[in-house]
C-alpha cells in the first residue's frame, strides 16, 4: 500500500505555535455511578428520547437505547426515518445481530418497537435477511410496520451506475465509497417525485402497483440509456462486483433477467406480502400519540447521526439522504414538540472514532478515499500482517504528536511495507477494533474524538452524550483528543465560507463558526494526548469497580466536557448491551 499523507503540510505545521488547549490541565472527577442515579431521572422527567449520533454514524447507540428502552415507563420504540443504510449491531445472549431497520429495542423483551411511514424499505432484504436475522426472537406480536417508501430492484442499479467509477469494464468493477449500494438516494428522489411505491401499494390492485412501478422506472431507464448500459452489460458489472463479497442482491441479477422486469417486482412482492413472517402492520405516527397520551414514554432510534443529515450545512455533498438530526427525527415521527418534554442523548464513540463514505473528516487519520483509492473493500484486502502490531503503532503515534499539538508524519516499517503514521494507525485500529461497516463491511475510517464537531452538535442537540468503546483505551498508553483544528493549505490558497476566510495558520476551536467540506477539507487536527488507563483496564471483564475509574479515564472525560459544554453520562466498556459504566461527578 505504500506511503499514505501530505508530508509537506505535516511539515509546515510544525512552525504553528502552541495554542494554550493543548495544554491545559483538567480537573473533572467521576466516579462510577449507578443506572437508577444517574439515567431514571432523566428518563422520569421526559416524554419522548431521541439516540442520536454525534459524528458520523456507528456510534454504538444501542446500548443506551437498551438501557433506556428498558425502563418500566418506555413501552415503543421507533426508526422513524432513513432505511437500510443504517447498522445497528447489536449482542444479545453473546451473539451478533446486525439491524438495519428494525429497531434494536426488539431484543428488550415486552418492548412494542414500530417502523414509520417516512422509512425506506427494502421488501426483499427486510424479509430474506433483517427478519431472518430475527430467529430466535419473538417479534410478530411486538414489530408493526407503517406506510414505508419501498426500494426496488431499479434504485438498486441506480445507485450502481451512480457509483461506478470512470472507465469500468465488467473486468475492473470498483465503486467510489460514497454508498452503501442499498439504493437509499434512488429511492429518495422517488420519494420526492411522489412516484415511490409504498408499503400500501402492496395491498392495492396489481395493475395499480404495475402502473406504479411502470412509471416511477422511467428514472432508471432513463440514466441506463445516457450512460449506455443494457440489460446485459449491468448484469456483467453486478456479477463482477459480487466476486469477493454479496455487494448485488439476488433480486437485482433476477431482476435484470426478467422478460417483463416489472411484472417480475409486482410478482415478488405479493409473494413477500403475504409471507406469515411479515410483520403487522400499523399507522406509526397515530400509535406513538396515543401512546403518549396513554401516559407512557417512547423512544426514537435515529439512523445515522447528526453529521450525515442532509439537513447539516457541513457536509452536504456527503450526507445521507434523510434529516437524520434529532430535529429531524422528532418531525419525522408526527409528535407534537410543543407537547411533550423532549431528551436527545447523543452517542460518540472514541477511541477509535469512525466514519464510512466520502467527505471531509480533520480528525481521521487519513483521507475517507484512503481504503477505495488502495482498492482494498474489506479488511480482508489488507496485505497479510500489515500493521499488525498495535502495541508498537499507538506508542508510535503517540510520540509523533509535537509540543503544539500536530502530527509529525514519521514512518512505520514492517514485513509488508513503509507507512506514514497516521496510516499504520487507521489500518491498525480498524483491524483491532473491527471497524467495518454493519451494511457494507468496508473498513472504516478511524480517528480521534473530536471536539470540534462534538460541540457543534451539543449546540444542536443538547449536552447529554454517552461515549462508547473507551475500553479500547485499555491499550493505549495515550489517548489523543482534537481539541481544535488549523486550516493549511499546501499551496496558500485562501478558502471563504459564508463571509469568512480562512488562511493558513487559522485556528478553528470547539464554539467557533463551523465551516463547509471546502474549508473541512484543509484543516488539520490539534491533538492534546491525555494519559491511557493500559494498566488499569476498564472492559468490563476486567474491571474491579470498586478502585473507581482511572485517572486516564477521569481525563479523557473531562478534557472533552471541558471543550465542549457535553454532560457525559456513561461510558461503553464491552460489546455486550449492558456494557457502561454511568458517570456521577464528584
Amino acid at each position: 500500500m505504500g506511503l499514505r499523507g501530505n508530508l509537506a503540510v505535516a511539515g509546515a505545521l510544525e512552525l504553528l505555535p502552541p495554542i494554550p488547549e493543548v495544554h491545559q490541565k483538567t480537573h473533572a472527577s467521576y466516579a462510577p455511578g449507578t443506572i437508577e442515579a444517574c439515567l431514571y431521572p432523566l428518563v422520569e422527567s421526559h416524554d419522548v428520547f431521541v439516540i442520536g449520533g454525534a459524528f458520523f454514524g456507528d456510534e454504538g447507540k444501542g446500548k443506551i437505547t437498551a438501557a433506556i428502552a428498558g425502563h418500566p415507563d418506555v413501552s415503543l420504540v421507533a426508526r422513524v426515518n432513513s432505511g437500510a443504510n443504517a447498522g445497528h449491531t447489536v449482542i444479545i445472549d453473546g451473539e451478533a445481530h446486525a439491524f438495519h431497520l428494525v429497531p434494536s429495542a426488539i431484543a428488550e423483551q415486552g418492548v412494542m418497537c414500530a417502523i414509520g411511514p417516512n422509512c425506506l424499505m427494502d421488501p426483499v432484504a427486510f424479509i430474506d435477511g433483517e427478519l431472518a436475522n430475527l430467529a430466535g426472537v419473538d417479534y410478530h406480536e411486538r414489530l408493526l410496520v407503517g406506510n414505508a417508501h419501498l426500494t426496488a430492484p431499479y434504485h438498486l442499479l441506480m445507485d450502481v451506475m451512480r457509483n461506478l467509477r470512470s472507465g469500468v469494464t465488467a473486468e475492473n468493477v470498483t465503486t467510489n465509497n460514497a454508498s452503501t449500494l442499498k439504493g437509499i438516494a434512488p429511492t429518495s428522489a422517488s420519494k420526492v417525485n411522489k412516484t415511490c411505491p409504498r408499503m400500501d401499494d402492496l395491498d392495492g390492485s396489481i395493475s395499480g402497483l404495475a402502473a406504479l412501478l411502470a412509471k416511477d422506472s422511467e428514472a432508471y431507464r432513463g440514466m441506463a440509456q445516457v450512460r449506455g448500459y443494457d440489460a446485459g452489460k449491468l448484469l456483467a458489472i453486478c456479477s463482477a462486483l459480487n466476486r469477493d463479497m454479496r455487494r448485488v442482491p439476488d433480486q437485482v441479477l433476477e431482476f435484470l433477467d426478467a422478460t417483463d422486469p416489472v411484472q417480475y417486482i409486482v410478482q415478488r412482492w405479493q409473494a413477500l406480502r403475504s409471507n406469515p413472517l411479515f410483520p403487522r402492520r400499523a399507522n406509526v405516527p397515530h400509535l406513538l400519540r396515543q401512546t403518549l397520551a396513554s401516559g407512557d414514554k417512547v423512544l426514537l432510534e435515529g439512523p445515522q447521526s447528526y453529521f450525515l443529515s442532509n439537513a447539516v450545512a457541513q457536509h452536504a455533498r456527503s450526507a445521507t439522504s434523510a434529516d437524520t438530526t434529532a430535529a429531524g427525527i422528532v418531525a419525522a415521527s408526527g409528535i407534537n414538540l410543543g407537547q411533550y418534554r423532549i431528551l436527545t442523548v447523543n452517542v460518540a464513540k472514541a477511541p477509535g472514532a469512525s466514519r464510512v463514505g466520502r467527505g471531509a473528516n480533520p480528525a481521521g487519520h487519513v483521507h475517507q478515499t484512503f481504503y477505495s483509492d488502495a482498492g482494498i473493500n474489506t479488511l480482508n484486502d489488507l496485505p497479510q500482517g500489515a500493521c499488525n502490531d498495535f502495541d508498537a503503532i499507538q506508542r508510535q503515534y503517540a510520540a509523533s504528536v509535537r509540543h503544539n499539538g500536530t502530527l509529525r508524519q514519521t514512518e512505520y516499517t514492517d514485513a509488508t511495507g513503509t507507512y506514514l503514521i497516521g496510516a499504520a494507525m487507521a489500518i491498525a485500529e480498524a483491524q483491532t477494533f473491527g471497524e467495518r461497516g454493519a451494511t457494507t463491511r468496508k473498513p472504516r475510517v478511524t480517528g480521534l474524538f473530536d471536539c470540534v464537531t462534538h460541540a457543534e452538535v451539543m449546540r444542536a442537540q443538547g449536552p447529554y452524550t454517552v461515549i462508547s468503546a473507551v475500553d479500547r483505551g485499555d491499550a493505549m498508553d495515550m489517548v489523543g483528543v482534537v481539541i481544535a483544528y488549523v486550516y493549511h493549505h499546501p499551496d496558500g490558497e485562501e478558502t471563504s465560507c459564508e463571509g469568512q476566510v480562512y488562511r493558513n495558520g487559522d485556528i478553528i476551536r470547539p464554539g467557533d463558526p463551523m465551516p463547509y467540506e471546502t474549508v473541512l477539507g484543509s484543516c488539520h487536527p490539534i491533538i492534546k494526548m491525555v494519559q491511557g488507563w493500559k494498566g488499569t483496564p476498564i472492559a468490563a471483564d476486567k474491571w474491579d469497580a470498586s478502585q473507581g475509574l482511572p485517572l486516564g479515564v477521569q481525563e479523557f472525560v473531562g478534557t472533552i466536557e471541558q471543550a465542549t459544554g457535553a454532560k457525559v453520562m456513561a461510558i461503553g466498556n464491552g460489546p455486550e448491551t449492558d456494557s457502561l459504566i454511568y458517570l456521577a461527578a464528584k
